[in-house]
């Protein structure tokens, strides 16, 4: 694993294309700070990429941790995420 230090903060955008220039494997994961994985996503994941030549990437399903618990901005959050997956 290699770890890059970017001398100023340039926004995830820029930093996901700075590492994508530098990386050399074959599947790349990115998620943001504030995300957690199933221990089993990313063996699934490249599972279902080895499975199938014409897929290019995946989507997983959001979900916003304290939705029941939290305030009116998590819950909307959780509402439209569920909008935006069909779910």
């Amino acid at each position: 694993m290699n770890i890059i230090h970017l001398s100023e903060n340039i926004g995830k955008k820029k930093a996901i294309e700075v590492a994508s220039q530098l990386a050399r494997g074959d599947s790349y994961l990115f998620i943001d700070s504030n995300c957690t994985l199933d221990r089993t996503a990313v063996e699934n994941a490249v599972k279902i990429f080895e499975s199938d030549d014409s897929i290019g990437s995946l989507c997983g399903h959001f979900q916003v941790r304290n939705a029941d618990t939290g305030n009116w901005l998590e819950n909307m959050q959780d509402v439209w995420y569920n909008g935006q997956l069909n779910c």
